[in-house]
């Protein structure tokens, strides 16, 4: 999050999770909506968990936003800004800024050819280096 400072950021709420987040007892399930895009993401409560456990469960499918505070889905959350720096940002607020980034899934489609160029990178510098030091191997 370069530009902003660390004290600007908000931090996590559970009770902002909770206030997302819906029981339904006659099917046991823990339903929570995407603050952004309105998407819903449910668990299933089962015998051996408990209701916290079963909303903590809930809660690892959502990322928080350090700027507006909310809870969004993977898909309303970026968390890279295309060129390797992490920015962890909800879409709302990065459009309000205008900024623009890669969400998980785009990160993850883009993250091999990310990793060719950093390789590729890596290996003209070693090459450099050798040349530099007379043709010597490592």
């Amino acid at each position: 999050m370069s530009g902003e400072n660390a004290s600007d950021r908000v931090k996590p709420s559970i009770e902002a999770f909770e206030r997302q987040t819906e029981y339904k007892a006659e099917g046991k399930t823990y339903t929570a909506r995407c603050a952004v895009c309105g998407r819903d993401k449910t668990e299933k409560k089962a015998w051996y968990r408990s209701h916290d456990e079963t909303r903590d469960k809930l809660r690892l499918k959502f990322f928080f936003c350090e700027t507006c505070g909310k809870w969004v889905c993977e898909d309303c959350f970026y968390i890279d800004d295309g060129k390797g720096n992490g920015i962890g940002i909800c879409t709302a607020c990065a459009k309000e800024r205008g900024r623009t980034g890669l969400t998980l899934a785009q990160f993850e489609e883009a993250w091999p050819e990310l990793q060719k160029r950093i390789w590729a990178r890596g290996t003209a510098a070693r090459r450099a280096m050798n040349n530099e030091q007379g043709g010597q191997r490592e």
